[in-house]
């Protein structure tokens, strides 16, 4: 008796889509969702990007406003809020690196890589997400700014509005 072996051809899985710039940015922008999600179920997240800058803006023009000559304190606000906003956006990205640095240890970027998205997507994606959600947070802080350009008058938007 002999046996005879049969093969059967071996089926390719199929070609893989060639990655267009559109479907790279439909997949950053659901990393982006990914980052957003995650902010949303972690609120302590929202707490050092939203209540830093009022501490900022409460302990540079309220305790040390006073020591600057010269100048009264909304003139001094506006000489003190863009250095408080680009500290926030400072301290905002080290939370993007934290997580980025998380995804890395608990191994979700390996499982990335084995799914059909650009390469860049997960990194494009967690910094479109931290920064839409730092640039929706740090408005506060701008908001200071409108109302207090506004002069001394008492504004109802105005969170110092007794002291002013």
């Amino acid at each position: 008796m002999t046996a005879t072996a049969t093969t059967t051809p071996a089926t390719s899985p199929g070609t893989a889509r060639a990655m267009t710039p559109a479907r790279a940015t439909r997949h950053a922008l659901t990393m982006a969702w990914r980052t957003l999600v995650r902010i949303r179920r972690n609120p302590e997240q929202l707490l050092d990007v939203t209540l830093q800058p009022i501490v900022f803006v409460t302990l540079f023009v309220f305790l040390f406003g006073g020591a600057i000559k010269g100048q009264d304190r909304h003139g001094y606000l506006q000489y003190v809020l863009p250095g408080i906003t680009v500290l926030t956006v400072v301290f905002a990205s080290m939370g993007t690196g934290i997580g980025l640095n998380t995804d890395l240890t608990k191994g979700i970027f390996d499982r990335f890589h084995s799914l059909p998205i650009a390469r860049s997507a997960p990194l494009t994606g967690t910094i479109i997400g931290d920064f839409s959600g730092t640039s929706s947070r740090s408005r506060s802080c701008s908001r200071m700014d409108r109302c207090s350009a506004s002069g001394p008058r008492r504004t109802p938007c105005s969170p110092w509005a007794p002291w002013a």
